[in-house]
């Protein structure tokens, strides 16, 4: 049998000619269409990338395009969102905490000044120069006090401030720290009621916590009008201590509720009707205190009628205190 080789030979051929021009072709497509695929597929990362470089410190309000598909990188952007707007917070932080202590500090330090300059002015009596060094003194004082309180917040938050855990009599400090406030509210002809459950016991830091109810029922003496009353309770409910400071005081506005526990805040109103000296920092530590013990700390006021603070302290279910 014999057949001709001639069309099989010319079908090569053509099949040859056919690879010869298609695999180049074929070849550039790929690397074209890949090229342009892929450049599409990471635009989104180059424009995350540009706008990334355009944010800094004075612009931390930008926020990274997001990509219309909830893909990888639209979860990127999210997170990535989110933690420029952290960052956006604690800069404010920073930047508002920077100049309320330079405010805080600058007023004695203004009036420290002041007296200084007067007493220097002309030949002054001895009890001109007593009253003046007095003055000074006071608000070297409060100075101390403001910078105390600063050290106390900085180190609590670099965490170089460890808490004294020991097994405590709640009960009796509350007590104490009641008995000792009598006299200041007494002078204001304010009433001290307080019902405090017996033994209730926790494990925590006592001269931290005796700075937290010593600053809490001291806050609710001085904005009370005379003649009002303070009542302080303390009663375990499950595995929680709580304790009660209410007062009839002046109370605050709704507005200002959310920002009371943070650092240098005063209520304004408060401030001017009444001239209720201090720095804006002692809730802020309260705050503080009560958190670690994993505890919590809430504020509930009317105006013109009063205020509620309530703490929360995990309770020693196990052990009674003598």
């Amino acid at each position: 049998v014999g057949y001709p080789l001639t069309e099989i030979q010319d079908t090569l051929n053509e099949l040859f000619g056919v690879f010869l021009f298609g695999l180049p072709v074929a070849l550039f497509i790929s690397i074209l269409g890949g090229y342009l695929l892929a450049r599409y597929s990471l635009r989104p990362v180059d424009v995350l990338t540009h706008t990334a470089h355009e944010i800094t410190a004075h612009n931390l309000g930008m926020r990274l395009p997001a990509p219309p598909v909830n893909d990888e990188i639209g979860r990127l952007t999210d997170t990535l969102n989110e933690m420029i707007a952290r960052l956006e917070s604690s800069f404010a932080q920073i930047r508002q905490f920077t100049s309320d202590a330079s405010h805080e500090l600058r007023t004695p330090l203004a009036i420290l000044m002041g007296e200084l300059e007067l007493i220097l002015r002309r030949p002054r009596t001895p009890d001109d120069y007593q009253q003046a060094i007095s003055s000074a003194l006071e608000e070297v004082v409060r100075l101390s006090k403001v910078v105390e309180s600063l050290l106390d917040i900085s180190r609590a938050e670099t965490g170089q401030v460890h808490l004294q855990l020991d097994l405590m009599n709640i009960s009796k400090l509350t007590e104490d720290v009641c008995e000792d406030l009598e006299i200041i509210a007494a002078e204001k002809q304010i009433a001290m009621k307080y019902e405090i459950q017996p033994f209730a016991t926790i494990v925590g830091d006592q001269a931290r916590l005796h700075q937290v109810l010593l600053n809490v029922i001291d806050n609710a003496i001085k904005y009370t009008r005379e003649g009002g009353s303070v009542g302080v309770k303390l009663w375990v409910e499950n595995t929680q201590t709580l304790i009660s400071v209410s007062d009839t005081g002046i109370g605050i506005p709704a507005d200002d509720i959310p920002h009371i526990f943070d650092r240098f805040y005063r209520v304004d109103k408060s401030r001017t009707r009444y001239d209720v000296p201090g720095t804006g920092l002692g809730l802020s530590i309260v705050k503080w205190i009560v958190e670690a013990h994993k505890g919590t700390i809430t504020a509930a006021s009317t105006e013109n009628k009063g205020t509620v603070i309530t703490i929360t302290l995990p309770a020693d279910p196990h052990a009674v205190a003598e």
